[in-house]
């Protein structure tokens, strides 16, 4: 008899606590998708862990059941990177939240998973701190000034993020993608003749 991740939800509430395994129908269902156009995943069980510990914890109770593990950010990729199948377990770590360690020096962050890209930026700002962040491209860079701190995207990304809760049906993910793509060949253009 096969073991599914809802055969050992007890083994991992003992890990993370009861409150912290969802099992229900909508959180099923939420956790089976991510911000893909992607929507046949096949959730078995959530895990919300806190720390790493917990994370090793649920790691060994999946292993000796036997079942597929999906770790989990906040959901929002876009490849289907999150989307679990066949009954997976779903480990979203986004109770680990914390900001560790910030070093505008040598300009780096250490965070855990669960930490957000505007969480970060809010703390920066908040403590003043002038630290460039973003996504860089080897093609080209889009850099806006936003006090204290530089945002540096490449122009797919910025079009999704500026676009990004308008997103509604597969055919405007491939337009706007496409309106990317072509700004972005455009800009390299100009790079390489300038």
């Amino acid at each position: 008899m096969t073991t599914t991740a809802r055969d050992v939800a007890s083994e991992l509430a003992a890990v993370v606590g009861r409150e912290h395994v969802l099992t229900g129908d909508i959180a099923i269902t939420l956790y089976g998708r991510d911000g893909s156009i992607q929507d046949d995943g096949d959730c078995g069980l959530v895990v919300l862990p806190a720390n790493t510990d917990e994370v090793s914890g649920c790691m060994r109770v999946a292993a000796a059941a036997g079942l597929d593990v999906v770790p989990r950010g906040s959901g929002t990729g876009l490849t289907g990177g999150a989307v679990p199948l066949e009954g997976s377990l779903v480990i979203s770590l986004t109770r680990m939240n914390r900001i560790i360690e910030i070093n505008d020096q040598l300009g780096y962050c250490i965070l855990e998973p669960g930490v957000g890209f505007f969480d970060l930026w809010e703390h920066l700002k908040a403590n003043k701190i002038a630290l460039q962040m973003g996504i860089r491209s080897p093609l080209a860079q889009t850099a806006s000034r936003f006090d204290p701190i530089h945002l540096v995207v490449d122009p797919i990304h910025l079009a999704l993020v500026r676009h990004g809760g308008q997103l509604r049906t597969e055919h405007q993910l491939h337009e706007l993608r496409a309106s990317a793509e072509q700004q972005s060949q455009q800009e390299l253009y100009r790079l390489m003749d300038g």
